[in-house]
């Protein structure tokens, strides 16, 4: 039978004791209620790592974003010029031995 409504406050302020009273399945109950809270900091704790983690790989990723926007697409495009250059001499070359051979 539950306690009466009364019995809740002692329950909220001593909930070792009220468990305990009830012998080897308070203990158990009591030992198993610590477990969850054991387990639950530790989750916890795991989830804050977790979201550090996260913020650093972010972190990094926006270093590397700013890298290639300021490097290598500066790179690129001069390495994109020169090709175009390339294609145009040997377009160039070409045609003046198209011209030659005629």
């Amino acid at each position: 039978m539950w306690p009466p409504p009364w019995a809740w406050a002692a329950v909220a302020a001593d909930p070792g004791g009220i468990l305990l009273q009830y012998g080897a399945i308070g203990a158990i109950a009591l030992l198993a209620l610590y477990a969850v809270v054991k387990l639950f900091k530790r989750q916890e704790q795991l989830y804050e790592r977790e979201i550090r983690r996260g913020d650093q790989a972010e972190e990094a990723l926006a270093a590397l974003n700013q890298l290639i926007r300021e490097q290598l697409v500066v790179q690129l495009t001069r390495a994109a010029d020169a090709i175009a250059r390339v294609t145009e001499l040997l377009s160039d070359q070409r045609r003046d031995e198209d011209r030659r051979g005629r």
